[in-house]
């Protein structure tokens, strides 16, 4: 009975032991375990900051309120981003200089022109001042109507044929974007024409001109590109752009060359351009080049209610800005002389010939009343010398009015014009 009962308990001292043994192990295990899980954390943890790091550094600073940007986040992202403002404001400083130097500039030419008051000095400008009382608080300026004769096709159509403005030409084989710039930089030999620093490209360098005295096309060919290109020998082709139609061929200049039963007629100019070079010639009419022109055209009234016009013109050439100004101003000015003396030559052709008339009305009149009187012996001398009084101020108010004329029209005319003749005439 005993034996059995000690086995037991040795049995359960035993299974105490191992007991304990298996909690202690697992707890070990649990410690490892649980060292091992740390560290494979703490391994992660660091792994992902870095990746954190590396994102954050190759996309910038971040903003971290996005309601209130700070100076600091302003000066990171400049900082950063340095060598993109850089790079950008590198880039358009050197595309404004090379459009500065590649673009053609425009240049502006101004002229003042003086209108004369027609009726200013004389009665029947007081009377035009006493019927229209308004004119003199703003009313219509004096120079409306000669601002519109100036941009009128009748001044702009007669300038732009003695200048052959409508006659547009350009050298067609520029070296491509740079072409224009080079022809103005580039120093011209003795001839005027640049040599060209690169012999074996066909691009006209600089100094080309091509004058034409004389075109004449059919209407279809207005506004049709022409291209002329120079030969050897100073010989020359014309044909039509883009097109295999040859118009005319001719050596040198001051020919007369037409063709196409007369329709088309051409006469050039003096012209200086080297073997290969190509113009472009572009013929408007009329009427469309009166339009472009007066795109370019500015007149206006120099000061308020004032006798003064102020006229601008535009243009890529100021020697041509200069000289179309130049011309509209000689048109104008010749087209009102020629028209007030058109009018002083009727006012003159009506005078001799109602004049006569009433100097015979007068005769009779007179001889009637001498008749009247001698019938009826009858005599009123303060009629008699109020009527010498008043013949003798009405001929010394004409004879001023005569000299004042003769004076205002020496400065316009010579002594053999006709008007001037016309005056002295009436002044004997």
């Amino acid at each position: 009975m005993n034996t059995p009962t000690s086995s037991n308990n040795d049995n359960n001292g035993n299974n105490g032991i191992s007991h304990e043994y298996n909690q202690n192990a697992n707890q070990n295990s649990n410690k490892g375990s649980n060292n091992t899980n740390g560290s494979n954390r703490s391994r992660y943890s660091n792994s992902s900051s870095q990746s954190q790091n590396y994102s954050s550094q190759s996309q910038g600073p971040l903003i971290q309120d996005d309601d209130f940007i700070s100076l600091a986040d302003i000066l990171d992202y400049v900082l950063f981003y340095r060598w993109h403002f850089i790079a950008v404001t590198v880039l358009a400083a050197v595309l404004s200089a090379a459009y500065a130097l590649i673009a053609t500039p425009n240049y502006t030419a101004d002229a003042l022109i003086q209108v004369e008051n027609k009726k200013g000095g004389s009665m029947l400008g007081a009377l035009d001042k006493i019927s229209d009382p308004f004119s003199a608080l703003g009313g219509k300026s004096p120079v409306i109507d000669e601002m519109e004769i100036i941009k009128s096709r009748t001044v702009l159509g007669e300038a732009i044929d003695k200048l052959k403005v409508n006659v547009n030409v350009n050298v067609d084989n520029r070296l491509p974007i740079i072409g224009n710039w080079l022809a103005r930089v580039l120093e011209p030999e003795d001839k005027g024409l640049v040599d060209p620093p690169i012999t074996w490209l066909s691009y006209a360098w600089g100094g080309e001109q091509l004058n034409i005295d004389l075109i004449h096309l059919p209407r279809n060919l207005y506004g049709e590109p022409l291209l002329l290109t120079i030969g050897q020998d100073r010989t020359w082709r014309l044909k039509v752009k883009d097109s295999d139609r040859e118009l005319a061929q001719g050596r040198g200049s001051g020919e007369l060359i037409s063709n196409d039963e007369g329709r088309f007629q051409i006469q050039l100019d003096a012209f200086a351009a080297n073997p290969g070079t190509v113009f472009e010639v572009t013929v408007f009419s009329i009427q469309s080049e009166v339009l472009r022109v007066l795109q370019s055209l500015t007149v206006t009234e120099a000061v308020r209610q004032s006798n003064l016009i102020d006229m601008t013109y535009e243009s890529a050439n100021p020697e041509f800005a200069a000289q179309m100004l130049n011309t509209i101003s000689d048109v104008y000015l010749k087209q009102n002389l020629d028209r007030k003396s058109a009018e002083a030559e009727k006012t003159l052709a009506f005078l001799k010939r109602e004049l006569p008339i009433f100097r015979k009305k007068l005769d009779k009149s007179e001889e009637d009343l001498t008749a009247f009187r001698s019938q009826t012996r009858t005599i009123d001398m303060t009629v008699e010398l109020t009527e010498l009084l008043k013949i003798s101020s009405q001929l010394e108010t004409q004879k001023i009015e005569l000299d004042i004329k003769q004076r205002e029209f020496a400065i316009r005319y010579d002594a053999n014009h006709p008007v001037m003749k016309a005056l002295k005439a009436q002044m004997t």
